[in-house]
């Protein structure tokens, strides 16, 4: 396997733990800190393919269709007591406020 150089500049004190870690597991600093990056890059959760592909659609929209995707309801009744999820009402005020600003914006016809 092919491999690339890396400096990293480091605290004292991390560099010492990490040595010290090292040390304990009989492995060399430069082979502990191999282990610690790719045990960190495989743990990143990952979107299933399908996921990444609907998010990166829903991107691609106009903001009143994802207002529309944003309004859902919850269960009649919420463990707070709540019928409308905060997005469905912080989605309801925008529309609103949309709708006075056109109102407001919009050309009267003159008589």
């Amino acid at each position: 396997m092919q491999t690339q150089s890396v400096t990293v500049h480091l605290p004292e004190p991390l560099y010492e733990q990490i040595r010290k870690q090292a040390e304990d597991a009989h492995r060399s600093v430069e082979e502990l800190l191999v282990h610690i990056a790719a045990d960190a890059a495989s743990s990143q959760p990952r979107l299933a393919p399908d996921l990444e592909a609907e998010l990166v659609a829903r991107a691609k929209l106009p903001h009143d269709e994802l207002w529309r995707a944003a309004r859902v309801t919850l269960p009649a009744r919420t463990p707070h007591g709540s019928r409308r999820s905060i997005a469905s009402a912080s989605a309801a005020r925008s529309l609103q406020r949309t709708k006075r600003h056109k109102r407001d914006c919009s050309p009267r016809p003159t008589a």
